[in-house]
């Protein structure tokens, strides 16, 4: 039994049954969340970038601080010029 205007929020196809649903697969249930996930996580956009990289090494207390300084204004916690370990040769 098809009830009246019972069709998948996702697909448009008729939802079979007699329960209350609103997508009439697990796929489609899932399809919608994440494009409602990708959607969600378009409109809050990236931080901006801090406008200069730190010379503070990850780990340390001063990174920690730069860090911290970071997030209380808004900007991104990582800048690609960040410094970083330069590995060693043994």
């Amino acid at each position: 039994m098809v009830r009246r205007n019972s069709h998948c929020l996702w697909c448009g196809e008729p939802i079979l049954g007699k329960r209350a649903q609103q997508f009439c697969s697990p796929m489609c249930l899932a399809l919608a969340y994440r494009d409602r996930m990708e959607r969600k996580d378009r409109s809050r956009g990236e931080p901006p970038l801090p406008p200069r990289p730190t010379e503070q090494l990850p780990g340390t207390p001063g990174k920690v601080e730069v860090l911290a300084e970071r997030f209380r204004k808004g900007q991104s916690l990582w800048h690609p010029q960040d410094a970083h370990f330069q590995p060693t040769a043994y």
